[in-house]
């Protein structure tokens, strides 16, 4: 599975257990709940998906099929936005 890293445009921070995702290029700006800000916080440090996967079920209850598939998902949506790339090997 694939690793990420956050672009160099990309600056976040994290408030009452949400996230303020800015792409200062565009000056665009993100907003995530907790579930989205632990997954996008994971990637940051380095987690690959199945890492984030394994970690997260340990916090929700959730199958960990279900959740493979909504956390790919979620890196998708994080790609197309621009605040997050795939990092090169």
């Amino acid at each position: 599975m694939s690793e990420y890293r956050l672009p160099s445009h990309v600056r976040y921070r994290v408030v009452a257990d949400e996230a303020v995702v800015l792409r200062l290029t565009e000056g665009k700006v993100l907003g995530l709940n907790w579930t989205g800000t632990r997954i996008f916080e994971l990637f940051h440090r380095g987690a690959s998906q199945q890492e984030v996967v394994e970690q997260l079920s340990q916090e929700v209850e959730a199958e960990p099929e279900e959740l493979a598939a909504d956390i790919a998902a979620f890196a998708e949506e994080l790609l197309a936005a621009g605040v997050l790339e795939v990092a090169s090997s």
